[in-house]
């Protein structure tokens, strides 16, 4: 990085802002969420910035939870982005890592459910035009909790994905986080996730039901909500429709959240 531009005094000042924050921590050996974290974020060498980033939300909610914060809905991926235990980061019990060094999730908030990664487009493999296999996420990875009424019918492959674009404006706005099956079979009304080969893109879109051809073929297309962005023909002749015009249907969306902040 250029130390002249603009992001260079931020960061450091971010830095300075979570130095200033720690020491005043110390004295009250760590007893509250804001320490905790804290003291976490000084170890990892992680600034507020850095950190909203990694978890999805504003740095605005992570400065809140540093300065006095007593929980969030996203301890379990904020311990996740700093490589700690969410046991001892929600309410201090336990050391800081698991003996191995390795993270832990708290069971006594969650009795059931599971985490699944958050992927970017990059981290999804395909296999000619097949969904082949999700790379092993690691703990540095952003995570997100998926409850026991939805993960029960969730297959294995499951994972979230960020909204990129404004193709299914106002259903989803750009920075929602969905919650992606392949194993669902997409069907007219379902909104899947497409990637199309020639770009290499991932495109969101509904599928509709647009009646039978003149061959008496089902016509099903992938349309998104704005109208300013185009549609694809789904050929359901094929693996249980999802093959699509230039490209293959990876899954269907089973969850929505929005970004909200803390």
């Amino acid at each position: 990085m250029n130390p002249d531009t603009p992001e260079r005094p931020l960061a450091d000042a971010c830095r300075a802002v979570d130095r200033a924050l720690f020491r005043a921590s110390k004295g009250g050996n760590m007893k509250t969420y804001a320490q905790r974290l804290r003291h976490a974020m000084e170890q990892a060498g992680v600034t507020q910035i850095e950190l909203a980033q990694k978890v999805g939300i504003s740095q605005q909610s992570v400065h809140k939870l540093a300065s006095n914060g007593k929980g969030s809905r996203h301890t379990h991926s904020i311990a996740r982005a700093l490589g700690i235990s969410t046991d001892w980061l929600e309410r201090g019990e336990g050391g800081m890592f698991n003996p191995d060094g390795t993270p832990s999730f708290s069971q006594g908030a969650h009795q059931e459910g599971r985490f699944v990664p958050v992927l970017d487009s990059n981290r999804i493999q395909t296999s000619g035009g097949h969904l082949s296999a999700i790379e092993q996420a690691t703990a540095s990875d952003r995570w997100e909790w998926v409850g026991p009424e939805l993960e029960k019918n969730l297959g294995r492959q499951a994972f979230a994905w960020t909204v990129e674009d404004r193709r299914m404006e106002p259903v989803f706005e750009r920075g929602d986080v969905l919650v992606i099956d392949p194993s669902r079979t997409p069907e007219p009304g379902s909104i899947i996730l497409a990637r199309i080969d020639v770009s290499a893109d991932h495109l969101l879109g509904r599928m509709r039901d647009r009646g039978r051809g003149k061959d008496g073929s089902v016509i099903l297309e992938m349309h998104p909500e704005n109208p300013d962005y185009p549609y694809f023909r789904i050929y359901p002749e094929f693996e249980n429709n999802r093959e699509l015009d230039g490209g293959y249907v990876i899954g269907c969306v089973v969850q929505q959240r929005k970004r909200l902040g803390v």
